[in-house]
């Protein structure tokens, strides 16, 4: 029940503090967990030796919402994009995330997908045991309930054509796990899909998300489906402190915000934008003849 932001109780925990360990580091650190919720996670378990759940919160949802901005996809016609898709269940929520570059920022598109049934029928039953209002959400717009008990992936295969006739997408990021008939159908239509693994291997793509929240260079159109998701999200960490996106809590969802991470992988991380990156580091100097 300490206060940790009171340093004089810092030394009850590190003994060694200003004599071995420098002050200044804690310091440095302190600040920095402030900022991110993981790493104050970090900083009780490792600094001041408290015990910590596995699973860390992720984002601040105080900054999170200060990077929401109006905005539809159409705005951004042309421009260079990643997409992700999380598949659940095919009776919980779906996501497919775009995640787009313009003006040096990432700006986020979601489409969270729902059984109507979970909207309608089982809304009261749905609704209480994650303890979101799925109804409403489905009524505002902010996610698409689809006809029947199941999601119907015809539709989401559909809202993810449309999207990339938006927007430049270069690569869809998709765990090999997934929907194998969808992924097949976008790859023989000839959209750039990419599969990876969920886990450690999105631990670049988790801290670079991370970051453009930080620095208000990541932007969300203020979907409250989608906001919510964040609340739910927390991360785990393994001995090489890589990290990952995983539910918070045994009530929630966490699709939306695995999309996310995903379609900044694509965006930044993936075969393409890798190969990309290459070309343009190996490409010869230009050649000026006067």
């Amino acid at each position: 029940d300490a206060d940790i932001s009171d340093r004089s109780l810092w030394k009850m925990a590190a003994p060694n503090l200003g004599v071995t360990l420098r002050m200044e580091d804690y310091e440095t650190d302190y600040q920095k967990a402030l900022l991110i919720p993981r790493l104050m996670a970090e900083f009780r378990q490792f600094s001041l030796n408290q015990w910590i759940f596995a699973a860390k919160a992720w984002l601040s949802l105080e900054q999170w919402k200060t990077c929401g901005r109006k905005y539809q996809i159409e705005d951004f016609k042309g421009c260079r994009a990643g997409m992700g898709i999380d598949f659940s269940s095919t009776v919980d929520t779906t996501a497919a995330v775009t995640a787009i570059e313009a003006d040096n920022e990432i700006f986020l598109w979601p489409k969270i997908f729902i059984p109507q049934d979970s909207t309608v029928e089982g809304a009261l039953r749905r609704q209480k045991q994650d303890k979101a209002t799925y109804q409403l959400w489905a009524e505002q717009g902010f996610l698409e309930a689809t006809p029947g008990g199941a999601i119907d992936l015809r539709i989401v295969e559909k809202r993810i054509i449309e999207m990339c006739g938006i927007v430049d997408v270069v690569a869809i990021g998709a765990d090999p796990a997934g929907q194998q008939t969808l992924l097949s159908n976008l790859t023989d239509a000839g959209y750039p899909v990419e599969t990876v693994r969920q886990g450690w291997s999105l631990a670049p793509a988790t801290r670079e998300m991370e970051r453009l929240v930080v620095s208000k260079q990541l932007v969300h159109p203020m979907n409250d489906c989608f906001s919510w998701q964040v609340g739910c999200a927390a991360v785990k960490t393994d001995d090489q402190e890589n990290a990952w996106v995983v539910k918070g809590r045994s009530r929630g969802r966490v699709d939306a915000v695995v999309a996310a991470v995903m379609a900044v992988n694509a965006l930044k991380f993936g075969k393409t934008a890798t190969a990309a990156r290459a070309t343009a580091n190996t490409a010869p100097p230009a050649v000026y003849f006067m």
